[in-house]
């Protein structure tokens, strides 16, 4: 089964935007162990947008809204539940894409596998 996760990152190298900030998400594809770079989807930081709409974080959730998750560098706990609701796991982790991404696929592995006992 795979999976989409999608990663704030400036600079395709490192885990490193704030979630509520991030100027693009690089999304993955993940099958088994193994992942691929999709698409980088870019972000308009609209400050009024964002101050006074309903759910200031409803234009992020719906950007990625076809991932898993989402790791970032930062998150706070408003866009965490926002994500929680839409079923997207969040993690705020500061590493490279590419070791991050492998502890997030190697923790789901082993999630998934106790869920099929």
């Amino acid at each position: 089964m795979s999976y989409r996760i999608a990663v704030g990152s400036g600079d395709g190298v490192f885990v490193d935007q704030h979630f509520a900030t991030a100027l693009q998400f690089l999304i993955y594809e993940v099958n088994g162990e193994e992942y691929d770079f999709i698409e980088s989807r870019s972000n308009r930081i609209d400050c009024e947008c964002s101050e006074y709409h309903k759910n200031k974080f409803s234009p992020l959730t719906e950007k990625i809204n076809d991932c898993r998750a989402v790791l970032v560098g930062r998150i706070g706990p408003g866009a965490q539940n926002a994500l929680k609701e839409q079923g997207i796991d969040s993690y705020d982790i500061q590493e490279s894409i590419d070791v991050a991404l492998e502890k997030l696929i190697d923790y789901y592995n082993k999630t998934d596998s106790k869920l099929k006992i």
